[in-house]
């Protein structure tokens, strides 16, 4: 049985206040290629159909054209949502859909439904189709005084009580659609195992954070949440990542679809086949002379979307423009020494709760720019914390 995993389309994505719409309709109509070509038999879609819960009519209408194209190609469709979705648009007419064999997860979170089966020459493949879920999601679904063995501490313990509700049989070829962050391991020696981008939004310190071991009575795990393409503990639950680049951070990475062949129990092959944007998402860098010459820009894709590193010593005035008039697409500049991350993940609950809220922000400030705030930075900053919260800030 052959499968195309997908996720993360981020119908409406803007970058940098740039609608990618034209974009993302370019790259849904190579997998309605890819599909009708390869004939797989199901294809399977993990959750962030869309940017936003609030979803924009011309957004709407390129999902809906897609989805219509994309079941008239003769296959099963699974769907879940992700947490940039509205799960209940989603889900609408999800009973009424199954008539197209398309099957998407309910507008409400009651628990995960029965399999859909399919049939292959080694027999059954059962589908699994669960949303993003936070704990609370859980606790809702599996109140405490009926199901007294759930456990919504954590989101790993949360998740792992929802498989632990699902009727799997083992002996059986199974697939789960999820959407979480799937770490290599969760506890006191957590590895996360996994590699994000700047696209990505989780939770400060990994608390998000969900075990593979949870999933071991899968035979393949399709998963969407993490933008680029890899393997979260072990080779068969996987992120397929995004079909476009939606950061700087992803310049390096090729996009695909993930093709899952399972052969009788136990055979899982995987392979991709890339997906070729209509604009690639770069970085170039050097002077404001170097990358104005003719003779450097005249060899560049210059459509691209583009991010340029200026390493001059002091700001060029007016760069900005006098760079779009060659490079049309240029979403970001930058200069050389002032690109500093400043990155939360080692930060705890606990940690940001000790932390002053004035030094937090005059931290970021710093590692975004190299500079330390003035004095009149300082005192507006103080004056607008004690606006918002009452008291002194210091």
């Amino acid at each position: 049985m052959k499968l195309f995993h997908l996720a993360d389309l981020h119908i409406g994505k803007q970058v940098h206040n740039v609608s990618l719409l034209p974009d993302q309709r370019y790259i849904l109509d190579q997998v309605l290629e890819a599909v009708k070509r390869e004939r797989p038999d199901a294809v399977l879609l993990c959750g962030d159909i869309y940017d936003k819960p609030q979803i924009s009519r011309e957004a709407e209408k390129l999902y809906d054209r897609f989805l219509t194209d994309l079941t008239a190609c003769g296959q099963p469709v699974f769907i879940i949502s992700g947490n940039h979705d509205s799960a209940a648009h989603v889900g609408y007419f999800s009973d009424l859909l199954k008539k197209n064999e398309l099957y998407t997860t309910a507008p409400e979170f009651t628990g995960v439904r029965g399999p859909v089966t399919l049939e292959d020459e080694y027999g059954p493949v059962h589908f699994w189709l669960m949303p993003f879920l936070k704990p609370v999601d859980v606790r809702a679904a599996y109140p405490e005084e009926d199901f007294p063995e759930v456990k919504t501490d954590s989101y790993h313990n949360a998740i792992g009580s929802v498989v632990a509700q699902m009727d799997v049989d083992p002996s059986e070829r199974n697939v789960l659609l999820a959407h979480q962050f799937v770490v290599k391991s969760v506890g006191a020696g957590q590895e996360p195992g996994v590699e994000k981008t700047d696209s990505e939004v989780l939770s400060i310190g990994g608390l998000d954070g969900v075990g593979a071991d949870l999933f071991d009575e899968f035979d393949y795990v399709a998963l969407g949440h993490l933008h680029r393409p890899q393997k979260a503990g072990r080779e068969t639950v996987r992120y397929s990542g995004t079909p476009l680049k939606y950061s700087f951070s992803e310049a390096n990475d090729q996009k695909s679809i993930t093709i899952v062949e399972l052969g009788p129990k136990g055979d899982v092959r995987l392979d991709t086949l890339p997906l070729i944007s209509m604009r690639d998402m770069r970085r170039i860098s050097g002077s404001f002379a170097e990358v104005t010459d003719p003779v450097f820009y005249e060899t560049q894709e210059r459509e691209d979307y583009l991010e340029i590193t200026l390493t001059d010593d002091s700001e060029v005035p007016g760069a900005f423009s006098r760079l779009r008039s060659i490079y049309p697409n240029l979403l970001s500049l930058r200069y050389e020494g002032t690109e500093r991350s400043f990155d939360l993940s080692g930060f705890t609950v606990k940690d940001l709760e000790e932390t002053d809220p004035f030094d937090f922000v005059a931290g970021f400030f710093r590692d975004q720019t190299g500079k330390d705030l003035k004095p009149e930075q300082e005192d507006l900053l103080k004056g607008l914390m004690a606006e918002l919260w009452g008291g002194d800030a210091e």
